[in-house]
């Protein structure tokens, strides 16, 4: 998970790395994207609940097929719980503040810009979060 400072070191890294590059072809290409797992939607409240419900299945599936031996076949055994009214306020209370994690956007159109922006803030583009630059 990325929180502001550190995601501005991994994005100043690239740019110094990129600019030293020797590149293969005739030009080195300086295109990347980091695309979030997002869920936006007009009720901040719905979209936090299933986002982070589906936040919660993804992280258990990657625990479970990257620390397991054996291949689960079939429904996982992962909860499909959708998180208490109090980690949803907790969550809604805690994101886009400073040290919060910048690695999904999860709530209303407004919360969205908002986490876009702090990308902007550590040296990112818009267009490297996915989000079309006129989206309002």
């Amino acid at each position: 998970m990325y929180h502001d400072e550190l995601l501005a070191k991994r994005v100043q890294e690239y740019r110094d790395a990129v600019e030293k590059a020797d590149p293969v072809g005739l030009v080195t290409t300086n295109h990347f994207a980091c695309n979030p797992a997002s869920l936006v939607l007009k009720d901040d409240y719905k979209a936090c609940r299933y986002g982070l419900r589906g936040g919660q299945f993804f992280l258990g599936s990657m625990v479970l097929y990257f620390t397991h031996k054996k291949l689960s076949v079939g429904r996982l055994p992962i909860s499909r719980d959708f998180p208490s009214d109090e980690q949803i306020r907790k969550f809604m209370k805690n994101r886009n503040t400073p040290m919060s994690q910048l690695s999904t956007i999860i709530g209303d159109p407004a919360c969205a810009r908002e986490t876009v922006q702090r990308f902007v803030d550590v040296g990112g583009r818009r267009a490297d979060h996915g989000i079309h630059p006129n989206v309002r």
